[in-house]
């Protein structure tokens, strides 16, 4: 985002203000980030009941964060990517929620290349408010509820924040795939007047 002359990374933080060798400075700024640019509007589109939504932004959550330990690179792509083993196994070391673990492979699958691709969801799943566990399977046909999703990735979130907190390893990797995501942003920032 923009904001008249700064590039913004955040609600709170401008890319002037990233400094990737500031562990504890880096780590608020992004999780302002995943808050006020994801975190957030996933909770007023599932407050106003709008539940397709809602998951298409949580899904993208997800992968956001998968992203930053399990990314691969693709070199017939020239890019770094997610594929579903690292978006599976995010979701088994930080999500809380032990159907939310169970079905993370058909979650990849159905909803977010759903959602994110196709627009829709695949195999007959839908979102449902009426839920009150996260996800159901009903003759084989998963219903998640949206809200319920929302408050086990902010969970699943500020477990992974305090791993990359204290294990030096795993902030490694993600200041890692920070600092290969947003270089172009970085290195924009360092050209622009003051």
């Amino acid at each position: 985002m923009r904001d008249k002359d700064k590039l913004l990374f955040s609600n709170r933080f401008t890319f002037e203000e990233i400094d990737v060798n500031d562990k504890d400075r880096l780590l608020e700024a992004y999780e302002d980030r995943i808050d006020s640019y994801w975190l957030k509007p996933a909770k007023v589109l599932s407050n106003s009941k709008c539940g397709f939504a809602c998951g298409v932004l949580c899904v993208s959550i997800m992968e956001c964060l998968a992203r930053t330990q399990y990314a691969k690179f693709n070199k017939r792509r020239q890019q770094w990517e997610i594929d579903k083993k690292g978006f599976v196994d995010w979701i088994q070391k930080y999500f809380e929620d032990e159907s939310v673990k169970k079905w993370a492979g058909r979650i990849y699958e159905d909803y977010r290349c759903g959602l994110v691709h196709e627009g829709r969801i695949k195999n007959l799943g839908q979102f449902s408010y009426y839920l009150s566990v996260v996800i159901e399977l009903i003759d084989n046909i998963m219903l998640i509820n949206p809200d319920n999703l929302y408050e086990e990735l902010k969970k699943a979130f500020k477990n992974y924040l305090s791993t990359i907190r204290i294990d030096e390893l795993k902030f490694l990797e993600f200041k890692r795939m920070f600092e290969i995501d947003f270089k172009e942003e970085i290195e924009k920032v360092k050209q622009m007047p003051n």
